[in-house]
């Protein structure tokens, strides 16, 4: 399945995948408490995440999420990989910007 073109402001968690293999494409979520929760290997090509507590969560043992093209920036936390996954860490090329978090007050 392809999720598209949708924008997703000020929820609880704005996407949640568990375990599917979707794609995620040209998706703006901001303000949400987690904006990407992911687990399994869906991709993620030209979103946008920003303004939230997390900005993008992965969870899970099989979880290989793959990262092109997006916007991950002004969250609390930009990315945060569980403590409970044995994945291996998450892998992104150059083209997305993804902001460092800032520091803890």
């Amino acid at each position: 399945p392809v999720v598209e073109g949708n924008r997703l402001h000020d929820n609880d968690t704005g996407v949640v995948s568990h375990g599917e293999s979707v794609d995620f494409t040209g998706n703006e979520v901001s303000g949400s408490r987690v904006g990407m929760q992911l687990r399994g290997s869906p991709t993620l090509d030209g979103n946008s995440v920003e303004g939230g507590s997390i900005g993008i969560m992965v969870s899970g043992d099989d979880s290989t999420p793959s990262l092109a093209n997006n916007r991950i920036c002004d969250n609390e936390q930009n990315v945060l990989i569980s403590e409970a996954t044995n994945a291996p860490p998450l892998e992104y090329d150059d083209s997305n910007e993804i902001c460092e978090d800032p520091p803890a007050e």
